[in-house]
């Protein structure tokens, strides 16, 4: 018999309360939930099996990472989150401040 890894692990800090009250749920609930708007973030748990993780496009390799400019973008609290290059400059906001990992990873479940 075979076991199911949890992937993702609850570390405390705001994600984890909101994680903690939803429910479970499956992959189609998921899929119609994030073809409708909403301005709330929503945060689901599901249980499944991951089949494949695409490492490679168009033959070539595709990165699971990218960092990402965090330097709160001009009339919002919300990060910049575009790619910045390897001295840490963005481009959008010209300028090099904080940046962190940003995940871009396509799965198959």
């Amino acid at each position: 018999k075979q076991r199911l890894t949890a992937l993702s692990q609850e570390m405390g800090g705001g994600g984890a309360a909101r994680a903690a009250t939803s429910g479970a749920s499956t992959i189609a609930e998921m899929r119609m939930a994030a073809e409708q708007v909403s301005s709330q973030p929503e945060i689901f748990n599901i249980t499944c099996r991951l089949a494949q993780v695409q490492t490679s496009k168009q033959g070539q390799s595709q990165p699971l990472y990218y960092m990402a400019c965090q330097e709160p973008r001009p009339g919002s609290n919300l990060p910049c989150q575009k790619r910045v290059a390897e001295d840490g400059f963005c481009a959008a906001c010209n300028r090099a401040g904080k940046a962190a990992p940003r995940m871009n990873i396509r799965c198959r479940f």
